[in-house]
């Protein structure tokens, strides 16, 4: 196993986001140091969700580091992995999906 892997999340600032963490922070005894990278077009939104998902990654024992950025080249680069969050047409879609 890798010493220490980088995941991308694209769509970081998505409220499902501390969810994922969440996740991440109840494995990590099966998971390698991970730096997590969020990755959201509006600054206030992925602050938010920064602060919240930073919080419960500190239950990690430092083997899980949250960082943000609205620049998509600096989160893709050298990741291991990269998760796609983003919903194409946004909530208009999503009430459309729900309402089916």
């Amino acid at each position: 196993m890798k010493k220490k892997i980088k995941i991308a999340v694209i769509g970081g600032s998505c409220v499902y986001t501390p969810g994922l963490v969440l996740s991440l922070v109840k494995n990590m005894e099966k998971l390698p140091r991970t730096d997590l990278v969020l990755y959201g077009r509006t600054e206030d939104k992925l602050e938010k969700i920064f602060s919240v998902s930073d919080l419960i990654a500190s239950e990690s024992d430092g083997r899980l580091n949250v960082y943000r950025t609205s620049r998509i080249e600096e989160a893709i680069e050298g990741s291991d992995v990269i998760i796609n969050q983003i919903r194409a047409g946004g909530f208009d879609a999503r009430s459309g999906d729900e309402s089916f």
